[in-house]
């Protein structure tokens, strides 16, 4: 099916913010530099937001040096992210399966509640991850997939939630058996973690860009000299001297996300919240551009409300908060979710100068038999158009 476009809503970009956006400006270009086998790295303490119920994607720019990395030795699984360090209790990570051979095989690996543990990989060339390289593994609870520069090069079918075990969530290293094996071999860059399964698409949008602002629980570490989450709270405490370094990386870093939320969202059946958030940035020209809900109530007969504008606080209506201004609603457009609770409703952005600094808001309402009235709603969301 052709994704919509915002053109195609007549109504839907109304209004335009007085005054303009700061322009896009060049990232600061730092990462992170580790060797295997010195005991450095980040940590995160554990959240529940680190295994998220409507699926995932941890992604991050990388370089790895497989020349250094010794053979017939100690098994080595140099590791760009793990959550949980716990031996044998990851919920998921994404490595270099190096064992006691220097073996070149890129690794994303997913513990589910129904089909166990699931690996995908992708095995490279001596060098191939030598210079700076976008990698990403994603699970939508149908398909583990892995992703190397925006493109898919391996996926292996699976079902269920992703496993919480709890535990931090690591930068730079698995975990502690054996001492540093489990160190990464390289640079690491622009680490996200976004609680649903982006597509090629999507990855590609963002690719170059360094994000910050994210809505709805995504998680973004651009690592300029800092282990600071810019769209959350998730922010990382150096274990030993990590050391930062400059990188040729080129990333556009935008002053705004162009998203906004309001409020919490209902509460689910499970007690998680049902929230409303984008996949990739809401850009001129961006035609891989979605607006998300994740932790969509069962059945999975929900609508979009599109309004003009958000409400300078909730309204409480038939026992969840309506964001949206009910006298400015203009489009409700259908939607259902995904297995894992994950709606996605794709809006390709036009390529025109008409519609940068427009504006709309959305809210997602929900069936929902965990609801007072047999309803839920997700949180409020603001959209600006970027340049």
């Amino acid at each position: 099916m052709r994704p919509r476009t915002l053109r195609s809503f007549s109504a839907l970009l109304p209004l335009l913010f007085g005054a303009a956006l700061p322009a896009p400006l060049l990232a600061q270009g730092q990462g992170l530099r580790f060797v295997n086998g010195v005991d450095a790295y980040a940590e995160i303490p554990y959240d529940p937001s680190h295994v998220p119920a409507s699926g995932i994607t941890v992604e991050a720019w990388i370089t790895y040096d497989d020349a250094s990395i010794p053979a017939g030795t100690a098994w080595l699984w140099p590791t760009i992210v793990r959550q949980d360090p716990s031996p044998g209790r990851a919920g998921y990570f994404l490595r270099v399966e190096a064992g006691r051979t220097a073996t070149r095989i890129l690794s994303f690996w997913v513990a589910t509640a129904s089909s166990g543990n699931v690996q995908v990989q992708w095995p490279f060339a001596a060098g191939a991850l030598s210079t700076w390289t976008h990698v990403a593994g994603s699970y939508d609870g149908t398909t583990a997939r892995l992703f190397v520069d925006g493109v898919e090069v391996a996926a292996r079918p699976a079902t269920g939630r992703i496993v919480d075990r709890g535990g931090a969530l690591r930068i730079g290293k698995g975990d502690d058996s054996g001492g540093p094996v489990e160190v990464w071999n390289g640079e690491i860059d622009e680490v996200r973690l976004w609680p649903f399964a982006r597509s090629a698409a999507q990855l590609l949008a963002t690719r170059s860009q360094e994000l910050g602002g994210v809505p709805a629980g995504a998680s973004t570490w651009n690592l300029n000299g800092a282990l600071v989450d810019s769209s959350g709270t998730n922010h990382a405490t150096p274990q030993a001297a990590i050391a930062y370094q400059a990188n040729p990386l080129a990333l556009v870093s935008f002053p705004v996300a162009g998203a906004s939320e309001s409020g919490l969202g209902s509460a689910s059946c499970a007690g998680l919240r049902v929230r409303a958030g984008i996949a990739s940035l809401p850009q001129r020209g961006n035609n891989a551009f979605a607006l998300v809900c994740t932790n969509a109530p069962a059945p999975g007969t929900g609508v979009a409300q599109f309004a003009h504008n958000l409400l300078p606080q909730a309204l409480p209506l038939l026992g969840f908060e309506l964001w949206v201004d009910p006298s400015q609603l203009f489009l409700s457009v259908p939607v259902g979710r995904s297995a894992l609770g994950l709606a996605s409703l794709p809006l390709a952005v036009p390529n025109s100068p008409a519609v940068v600094l427009a504006t709309t808001t959305v809210q997602f309402l929900w069936l929902d038999a965990c609801g007072p009235q047999g309803l839920s709603a997700s949180s409020g969301l603001q959209l600006v158009i970027l340049p």
